[in-house]
């Protein structure tokens, strides 16, 4: 595991809170400030489609250390497909990228051709909070569970802002508690 995976397995609620949160409002604030002489050829500030992009990736990376580690704690029986959730991770982000490249560029009628695209792309993100509601419920229980049992944690996901207050604990719970596993398994190999 590298640092910055680690920080967002052990960083307090707030801590990711700040984090994620400040810097998505951060990008906000870039966006609506930006000025036209920053448009490229593109006919979107450049600064602005830079700053989301970091704003999503970061949001992304937390979502992919949690998964993979929720992953990780759950026993292989009850695992999940780790490849594809990593697909449903990378997706959204590379076609809201190519969609705003290419929006200014395209007639209106293919705009609408792109909706199933974005449809997928919702769908990927939808599919990335199951996942990882899935797998902390599984890692906490060390059991199979059903959606009923993990809707919570799922919705929590969905009120993404104020999820992280309630849901950062039990990650750290969980890290701490694999901490002595996770440092046995770095001396053998």
């Amino acid at each position: 595991m590298n640092r910055m995976h680690t920080f967002f397995l052990r960083a307090r609620h707030w801590q990711v809170f700040v984090l994620l949160v400040g810097l998505l409002c951060a990008v906000q604030v870039v966006v609506t400030t930006s000025k036209e002489a920053n448009y490229g050829t593109l006919g979107i500030p450049l600064l602005a489609l830079l700053a989301k992009e970091v704003g999503w990736l970061c949001t992304a990376y937390w979502f992919w250390c949690l998964g993979s580690f929720l992953h990780w704690r759950v026993k292989p029986e009850f695992r999940l497909s780790l490849a594809f959730y990593a697909f449903t991770l990378v997706y959204p982000i590379v076609d809201m990228t190519f969609f705003q490249l290419l929006y200014q560029r395209v007639r209106p009628i293919y705009v609408g051709a792109m909706f199933p695209l974005h449809l997928f792309g919702l769908v990927c993100i939808i599919s990335n909070i199951d996942f990882i509601s899935k797998n902390l419920l599984s890692a906490e229980k060390q059991r199979r569970v059903t959606f009923l049992e993990y809707v919570w944690p799922f919705s929590l996901f969905l009120i993404f802002p104020v999820g992280i207050w309630f849901l950062q604990p039990r990650v750290n719970r969980l890290y701490a508690e694999s901490v002595p596993q996770l440092t046995a398994e770095t001396q053998i190999g």
